[in-house]
């Protein structure tokens, strides 16, 4: 025997539904969308506390004003006496120094033939060459007139003043520091900045004037070039 009821689907749903929603008390209701109003608030709230973090990570420097003055003798890089003689030091597993190499390949482009030009790898002593010869490695010995070598331990970045990854110096000819520093505006980002335009700079303002004023220094934005971490690996 069939029942008499008759069974409309949705329609049916949507009205106990509706009835439902119009049952619950109005301080139910307002509570219910007060609680939505929090959860929204601490959302966007906490979206923006990321965002600030991060920009505020961004655009801090590792090191600044880290230099120097003059060739240091105790270094075992031999210096070109006809040229500009350029260093950058890098941490071969940073991220934000691929924007610094992709700078540096923009400054050489501009060099025309008139710098020498070292690119150090820090390499900690726990660690073997396998370590070093990352992506980063590998864009850096693909760069035409560039030498690449292991800088075990940091030793030649600590005779230089390096401590960040990206940090570049720039000597002239006669030993005397042109530049120190680093060339991206913040960490991982390329883009004109003060110390690509410095460096480019020199080249033809000591073409010039055929002597050195002070010294141009810039932030460096990138790891640090030795830490506890590597060292234990």
């Amino acid at each position: 025997m069939k029942s008499g009821v008759t069974v409309f689907g949705d329609n049916v749903n949507q009205r106990i539904h509706s009835d439902a929603q119009q049952c619950l008390p109005c301080d139910t209701r307002a509570g219910l969308r007060f609680g939505w109003a929090i959860i929204v608030i601490a959302w966007c709230s906490a979206v923006g506390i990321g965002m600030a973090i991060l920009y505020t990570y961004e655009a801090k420097p590792s090191s600044y004003n880290s230099y120097v003055a003059t060739w240091p003798a105790q270094t075992s890089l031999i210096r070109d006496v006809d040229k500009f003689h350029i260093i950058m030091f890098l941490h071969p597993q940073c991220p934000c120094s691929r924007a610094s190499l992709a700078e540096m390949e923009r400054v050489l482009a501009r060099a025309s033939g008139r710098a020498s030009v070292d690119i150090l790898f820090v390499r900690p002593t726990a660690t073997d060459e396998s370590w070093v010869r990352t992506e980063l490695w590998r864009r850096a010995a693909a760069t035409p007139g560039v030498r690449v070598k292991t800088d075990i331990q940091g030793t030649e970045a600590a005779n230089f003043g390096a401590i960040a990854s990206g940090h570049v110096v720039m000597y002239a000819s006669d030993g005397r520091l042109v530049f120190s520093g680093g060339i991206t505006q913040s960490r991982g980002h390329e883009g004109a900045n003060d110390g690509r335009s410095a460096m480019i700079s020199a080249f033809s303002r000591l073409h010039a004037l055929k002597t050195v004023i002070e010294p141009v220094l810039t932030p460096t934005y990138g790891c640090l070039l030795r830490n506890s971490r590597d060292d234990d690996k």
